[in-house]
């Protein structure tokens, strides 16, 4: 009861306060068409540009003129069905990580 609880209470917050980050790699989030959320990809490493394997969502990069300590884009989904975003993310003398997510765009 408890994960089903934290599930609905994290898809419900998705387009507020919590962003997807690199910890959320591997997991399935719903999303409304027309919702935005925040992608944060930590400082630990540097991440190529992610890829959306769908147009169901647009990724849009948030630049600042100080470095907050991450990277980090908005997703806006535009059209229903199922996109994945995947990014790969390097750090010297450590191996390359991959981080990958799947949204459903639902109407």
């Amino acid at each position: 009861m408890r994960v089903l609880a934290a599930i609905l209470t994290l898809a419900a917050g998705i387009g507020g306060a919590r962003p997807i980050t690199a910890a959320d790699s591997g997991k399935t989030f719903r999303v409304a068409r027309g919702d935005t959320i925040q992608l944060r990809l930590g400082a630990h490493r540097v991440w190529k540009e992610p890829v959306v394997g769908s147009t169901a969502v647009k990724l849009t990069p948030v630049y600042y003129f100080k470095y907050p300590g991450f990277q980090e884009w908005t997703v806006r989904a535009i059209r229903t069905g199922r996109a994945t975003i995947s990014a790969f993310g390097h750090r010297t003398g450590s191996p390359t990580r991959r981080f990958r997510v799947t949204l459903i765009v639902t109407p």
